[in-house]
């Protein structure tokens, strides 16, 4: 039986709590992945994941952007900064509304505004 699909981080995360290191490098390593675990365990609510039918590997988001996004951001002619490459992302991905309504630059005074009249 696999643990995080299954079960999430909490199994592990008790595990790692009961551990004794019996030296100071054993006992680094394991609080560095105390700290990892406790840091990343909303992101491996895997049980949840499946109960909303989204996909636990990242091989549907690798393949979407070797298929989708790159030749779509590498079409002749293009020159793309990040925010612009993922304004388009997102008004793809159906959440344009959520990230127009996030933008903090979207409150920023547009630079033709700015000369004095």
């Amino acid at each position: 039986m696999a643990v995080l699909p299954d079960q999430g981080p909490a199994p592990l995360q008790a595990a790692l709590t009961a551990l004794a290191p019996s030296d100071s490098a054993a006992a680094a390593v394991v609080a560095r992945e105390r700290r990892d675990f406790a840091y990343h365990a909303t992101r491996m609510d895997y049980p949840r994941y499946r109960r909303l039918g989204l996909p636990l590997g990242s091989g549907t988001v690798e393949s979407a952007g070797k298929v989708v996004w790159k030749p779509r951001l590498s079409q002749g002619g293009m020159r793309w900064r990040r925010t612009g490459a993922q304004a388009v992302a997102w008004s793809r991905s159906g959440r344009w509304t959520e990230l127009w309504a996030s933008d903090p630059l979207r409150q920023q005074v547009p630079r033709w505004r700015r000369c004095a009249a």
